[in-house]
């Protein structure tokens, strides 16, 4: 019995260990702040984007003869806004002045000031910011986690023109819980990005794309977000590939060209 009472001791104690270190290094697993440092960023000259910071926003710019709107772009929790440019030949051609957003704690800031508040408060902050700068509608754009950023701001501004989600989580603790299944990650995570609780409030007509074989969010919870957006135009799914391999799709750029250029007419 006594041998038993140790092992089950033992066992519990690397539990609360685990929990404890996932605990306290979550940032670090959530964060992944890695890649260039804001303005020093040779993909800004080829996609002919400037840096700009304005009232402690920072965001990559690029604006566009006759535009008939601006899209926001929320990148996912790994890069820089830097690294997703490239995202910007998919809209080639469409008349959007194109903004991507650079997180706190991110392009060489501090890790430490990476946080969902910070996250959430600089997604309305650029847009308020464009929206004061920039007439016609403004759409948003969340890859993975900038996913919950895109929601958060449209359920804050109802005026959103339109909605996009890439590969979304209803929540960081359902992508949580499919890697630490054994540990309690709801009472752990300070940094859970509800966007499932936000969607409700959410006006914009929406597009919703993921794949039925991401590695990183259930699709489970994609479909559970999307079930929860007012305005769902189109729910995609895509099969055979992963989290980071949308634009191996052929249908994937035809997809999201289609939606913004019908929301672009509905705003004529």
């Amino acid at each position: 019995m006594n041998s038993i009472l140790r092992v089950a001791v033992l066992i519990f104690s690397v539990w609360l260990g685990l929990c404890l270190l996932l605990f306290l290094l979550q940032k670090f697993l959530i964060f992944q702040s890695f890649g260039s440092t804001f303005g020093n960023c040779s993909e800004a000259k080829s996609y002919s984007f400037v840096a700009v910071e304005q009232n402690e926003v920072r965001f990559y710019h690029r604006q566009q003869a006759g535009a008939e709107g601006s899209l926001i772009y929320f990148h996912g929790n790994a890069g820089s806004a830097c690294d997703r440019l490239f995202f910007s030949e998919v809209l080639e051609g469409l008349p959007l002045n194109l903004i991507f957003l650079e997180y706190p704690g991110y392009g060489g800031e501090p890790r430490r000031k990476a946080s969902q508040e910070a996250f959430l408060r600089a997604g309305l902050e650029v847009f308020d910011l464009i929206e004061s700068e920039s007439p016609g509608p403004i759409f948003l754009f969340g890859e993975s986690i900038g996913s919950s950023v895109a929601v958060w701001v449209a359920a804050q501004r109802i005026q959103s023109a339109g909605l996009i989600l890439q590969a979304p989580a209803a929540s960081l603790v359902d992508i949580a819980r499919r890697h630490y299944p054994w540990l309690p990650v709801k009472l752990l995570l300070r940094h859970p990005f509800p966007s499932i609780d936000w969607a409700p409030r959410v006006q914009a007509p929406s597009l919703v794309l993921f794949s039925e074989t991401d590695e990183v969010v259930p699709p489970s919870s994609s479909k559970r977000l999307a079930a929860q957006l007012p305005h769902l135009k189109k729910l995609v799914a895509f099969k055979s590939m992963g989290h980071n391999q949308f634009l191996l799709q052929e249908t994937y750029q035809e997809q999201i060209r289609s939606f913004l250029k019908q929301e672009l007419e509905n705003h004529q």
